[in-house]
């Protein structure tokens, strides 16, 4: 009967272990490594009782190293099973258990060295299993880690089995008790193997629970849009977080319910930046950034970042999203490239910007060119007798002039201080003519009516229509025919620029 129910005790140590060694490599957690310490040396001291029992050997005949390496084993099962609760509740293991875990061990080779009954000898170790398991049910109890009835039962188990471990060696010379005595072990092992279960997956479930409340709380309060959205079997959005609302206009639960009218808002020439992510083939991230249409009907900038949700089947059916609004970006960005191209003072392009387009013209082999040049005349005179702000004035007016000159389609740009070029493509030699006579009528215009402000330009043009034509020569030809005219009036523009600014002094 006695090797039988050391049998049952063992296979219940035995399970628990196996628990425990599977649940450590799925968690890693520091108590389960303690508590499969536990169960190893507790299934390590049944075994060799099972063995020695079995045999028909006496315990008082076994070395007295064996006995203490016997008692060892029990006790450091104990502490180890103390240390994994504290572990479990987060708590630091005082001194004061190690302490006492040293008096037992000299308790215990004393009884050794004295030659005790093995009833003695047992004694120690099994006092001291008790008092951590009575602990470790105290723990259980006060710790709210399972709720209402659960910390009273998990705490029970481990107190009755404690007091069992106090019991056994002074019960085991009563032979009808000692059978209920290991049978009351077995029934006690297996419950904390229950309880212990039951607890650590409510305690998991509940850190889980907080985990999410906590991410959910982060994501709900972002500013980014956190969202998961699917495309097999159909197209819907599991969760978005509340700024898309912010972003899009769109409240959580109309994405839920009309996400398809939504998906519409996007701007037609980027819907095909979601094409990819529909592919099975898509394994990585996907970056996009695209226009979206606001509920206000203004236009805002997306840019989302999309990581892939996987089936069964390893195919991709769906994405983990996080979307911000680039607008501001994408308007500064704009205005940066406006800036690079164009010149402040005049908005018209500036001198990379002619160039640019002056060599894309020369790569292109148009039929026919036409590029006029225009220096403003005196205009170091004004900025040396009336400032740099005044001439900044006429500097824009000449731009102003040119603007209205030309059509939108041809390239202006101001290419220095006070020259500006224009670039006519695929223009007729009249065209060219037209546009050279407009902008002087609208010279004589200004300073009709503006006498206070005078604009004087001098203009040179060139022209071109064969294919072979060298662009950069004619540029050179025109800016010639500029210097030549202001040349030529040089002396009667200086007289009524200074007429001008005496007037304008006065």
């Amino acid at each position: 009967m006695d090797n039988y129910f050391m049998f049952v005790v063992f296979t219940y140590c035995f399970i628990l272990y196996l628990v425990y060694i599977y649940l450590y490599v799925l968690y890693r957690e520091r108590y389960l490594a303690l508590w499969c310490l536990a169960g190893s040396l507790l299934i390590f001291k049944l075994s060799f009782d099972f063995i020695f029992v079995s045999l028909g050997l006496d315990y008082s005949s076994l070395p007295l190293y064996i006995k203490i390496i016997d008692q060892a084993v029990v006790m450091l099962s104990g502490l180890f099973m103390i240390w994994g609760a504290y572990q479990f509740f987060k708590m630091p293991l005082t001194k004061r258990f190690f302490y006492v875990f040293s008096l037992f061990i000299i308790l215990s080779i004393s009884m050794v060295l004295f030659n005790s009954t093995s009833n003695l000898i047992s004694s120690p170790a099994n006092i001291f299993v008790g008092i951590t398991l009575f602990r470790s049910g105290i723990l259980f109890i006060k710790n709210k880690v399972l709720n209402g009835l659960g910390n009273a039962v998990t705490g029970g188990v481990f107190i009755s089995w404690g007091v069992v471990f106090c019991i056994y060696p002074f019960c085991r010379d009563i032979d009808w008790f000692i059978p209920w005595l290991y049978y009351l072990l077995s029934v006690c092992g297996a419950l904390v193997v229950i309880c212990l279960l039951i607890t650590f997956f409510l305690k998991t479930r509940k850190e889980l629970a907080i985990s999410e409340s906590k991410f959910r709380l982060l994501a709900e309060n972002a500013q980014d849009v956190i969202y998961r959205i699917f495309f097999k079997p159909r197209l819907r959005v599991e969760y978005i977080s509340p700024a898309a609302k912010t972003i899009t206009g769109y409240t959580p639960e109309e994405y839920y319910s009309k996400l398809n009218q939504i998906y519409k808002r996007v701007h037609p020439e980027d819907v095909s930046q979601f094409d990819p992510m529909k592919g099975p083939s898509n394994k990585l991230p996907v970056n996009i950034a695209f226009r979206f249409f606001h509920k206000n009907n203004n236009m805002v900038w997306i840019e989302q970042r999309n990581t892939p949700i996987y089936n069964d089947s390893g195919k991709v059916v769906g994405y983990e999203c996080i979307a911000r609004d680039i607008t501001e970006n994408k308007n500064l960005e704009k205005r940066l490239e406006y800036l690079s191209y164009h010149d402040y003072l005049t908005g018209l392009g500036n001198r990379f910007y002619f160039e640019e387009h002056l060599q894309n013209c020369h790569n292109k082999h148009l039929k026919s060119i036409g590029i006029i040049v225009c220096d403003i005349d005196g205009l170091k005179l004004i900025n040396d007798t009336l400032g740099h702000s005044f001439g900044d004035a006429v500097i824009k007016e000449a731009g102003y002039m040119i603007k209205k000159s030309f059509r939108e389609n041809d390239i202006t740009a101001r290419i220095g201080g006070d020259e500006f070029a224009i670039i006519l493509k695929n223009c007729k030699k009249e065209t060219l003519m037209m546009s050279c006579s407009r902008l002087r009528q609208f010279l004589a215009d200004h300073n009709m009516k503006r006498p206070d402000l005078p604009v004087y330009m001098s203009v040179g043009f060139a022209y071109g229509s064969d294919k072979n034509i060298n662009i950069f020569e004619l540029f050179k030809d025109a800016d010639n025919m500029m210097y030549l005219e202001k040349q030529k009036k040089s002396s009667t523009t200086k007289i009524a620029i200074s007429n001008t600014l005496t007037k304008t002094s006065m």
